[in-house]
């Protein structure tokens, strides 16, 4: 009977801290880590529902650093997501 009595104890213990674990946002992006697909998002991005940082024109450069934010679809692009043409 005493097994029992610290078994429960102990699941309610660890239950508690597994609880305390799914409420950490390490990249401080708003998405908890238990759910965040981009776990090192640079702070001050804009990121989806996954936690990723937003890259609306699909050019590779996330919005953040992106200083042509409406860059053709399929154009190549420098580090600062300008067209390369």
């Amino acid at each position: 009977m005493k097994t029992i009595y610290i078994v429960a104890i102990i699941s309610i213990l660890l239950a508690g801290c597994a609880q305390e674990n799914l409420n950490i946002d390490s990249d401080n992006d708003g998405i908890y880590n238990h759910i965040d697909a981009c776990k090192n998002t640079p702070k001050l991005a804009k990121v989806d529902e996954h936690g990723c940082a937003l890259d609306l024109d699909n050019d590779g450069v996330i919005d953040l650093y992106d200083k042509c934010k409406n860059t053709p679809a399929l154009d190549k692009v420098n580090a600062n997501g300008c067209s390369l043409k």
